[in-house]
């Protein structure tokens, strides 16, 4: 149901910036017809590349004992270089995502009962020409007097090449 909203989320951006529905679809395969006879689509859309490499993780940050209010480091600042898009569902109340501003900030992005925190990934920044720029983002551990802080990401990747080798 995710992978299906990620495609639904990838349209209304492509709304958003003016330009066709469906603009980004071939970089996830998704304007091929079925394919050939004796290759399902579980192995490839085309050829040329597998499936769009969707992953999903289960986090857990326990907390911190190092004795500071809010923790210690549980990720540090990075982007997303796995893929397109990341939809992250936090678990509970426990804060610690923050993204970086424009400005240099770090913002908390606190958790909203169910729903998702989105990031944009290094190849839609790159897709993008740099229009939508990659989410800068880290996560501070709980205190040492919280909760544990679990959250569920998942990554909405691009088809990886296997060559011209018919399968």
């Amino acid at each position: 149901q995710v992978e299906a909203l990620s495609y639904w989320f990838v349209h209304l951006i492509e709304e958003a910036f003016g330009i066709p529905v469906g603009t980004f679809d071939h970089f996830f395969g998704r304007d091929e017809a079925s394919p050939p006879e004796g290759l399902d689509s579980a192995t490839a859309k085309s050829h040329d590349h597998l499936p769009p490499q969707h992953r999903i993780k289960l986090l857990r940050y326990p907390p911190s004992p190092h004795g500071t209010q809010n923790g210690g480091q549980g990720v540090g600042a990075h982007k997303d270089s796995s893929g397109w898009l990341t939809f992250l569902y936090q678990v509970g109340n426990e804060e610690g995502l923050e993204v970086l501003s424009s400005s240099g900030k770090w913002i908390r992005a606190r958790p909203v009962p169910n729903s998702f925190v989105v990031n944009f990934g290094n190849a839609f920044e790159a897709a993008t020409e740099g229009a939508v720029k990659a989410t800068i983002h880290r996560v501070i551990a709980p205190g040492p007097d919280s909760n544990v802080r679990c959250s569920i990401p998942f990554f909405m990747g691009l088809p990886l090449e296997i060559g011209r080798a018919h399968v």
